[in-house]
């Protein structure tokens, strides 16, 4: 299934086709209506489930500040995500959060660090922020008030406006490309790892079409395989493991873990039914 992709530009963050201009909508609505027709409609975001950012920004706080970063994050329904940032300073720092549910690791340079309130209270804005900028939600929940912003320019483009208000969370601004509908800048106020107010900017540009299925397709052609969906299938259980050679498997694990060097470097016996009872090593290679 394909999926609309954003790269997305952080100008503050703590850690981690054409239209015509003329008949321009004014209704808070209608520009998001706008702005969900420009990614494809609301049934192809709907249909959705998982998305994929690439991000570059700059640290605005702690000992990281004023370092710029670039990573990517992977994101899917059920709250589950991987988020990794990468340092571009003089220490190569690299950030990693991983979601699941309502668990969360959060790691510096492979150290497990605390989530403490202000990383679950950041988090909470964060996952707030995301439903607003799917926007199919802004239509759809009556807990949302959205009214217009003034016209202005964001980067040089163009764009309309409106300000997301909800009960118990921050305010958020949203500006979309004037020409073309789409999202461009998302605005709101935040918190870092201290607990400390500030102002979060997020930009995003090249909205691009991505289908996680076609470089597959691309090496099954170019190795002229058939790629229907009998074939496919055909094609993995072909490639299944027997039982025979599972059992040779375990057995070569079991090899290379012995203290031995020349029992690891043996080669595997020529029957193919022999695999010995599991024994368990212990000691220093």
């Amino acid at each position: 299934m394909r999926r609309l992709v954003m790269f997305a530009l952080l100008a503050a963050a703590p850690w981690f086709v054409s239209f015509s201009a003329a008949a321009q909508p004014s209704d808070p609505r209608d520009i998001i209506e706008r702005a969900i027709k420009a990614q494809g409609g609301a049934e192809s975001l709907a249909r959705a489930k998982a998305s994929f950012h690439k991000t570059q920004g700059v640290f605005h706080s702690g000992d990281l500040k004023n370092i710029k970063f670039s990573g990517e994050s992977y994101s899917e329904s059920e709250n589950r995500a991987n988020i990794i940032l990468r340092g571009e300073g003089e220490e190569q720092i690299v950030i990693a959060m991983i979601i699941n549910g309502d668990k969360v690791w959060d790691y510096i340079n492979g150290n497990l660090i605390p989530f403490d309130k202000h990383r679950q209270k950041q988090m909470r804005i964060a996952a707030y922020a995301d439903k607003v900028t799917s926007l199919n939600a802004l239509l759809k929940d009556n807990s949302f008030t959205v009214i217009t912003l003034p016209d202005t320019k964001v980067k040089q483009t163009l764009v309309r406006g409106v300000k997301v208000l909800s009960a118990g969370m921050p305010d958020i601004e949203l500006y979309f490309d004037k020409i073309r509908g789409l999202l461009v800048k998302c605005a709101y106020h935040t918190f870092d790892e201290t607990g400390k107010s500030f102002f979060r900017e997020s930009y995003y540009s090249r909205f691009e079409t991505y289908d996680p299925s076609a470089e597959p397709l691309k090496v099954l052609k170019k190795a002229k395989l058939d790629a229907e969906t009998p074939a496919l299938l055909k094609l993995l259980k072909d490639r299944q493991p027997s039982k025979e050679e599972i059992e040779k498997i375990d057995h070569l694990i079991l090899e290379l873990g012995r203290n031995a060097f020349r029992a690891r470097e043996n080669t595997p016996p020529r029957s193919s039914k022999w695999a010995p009872k599991p024994r368990v090593h212990c000691g220093s290679v």
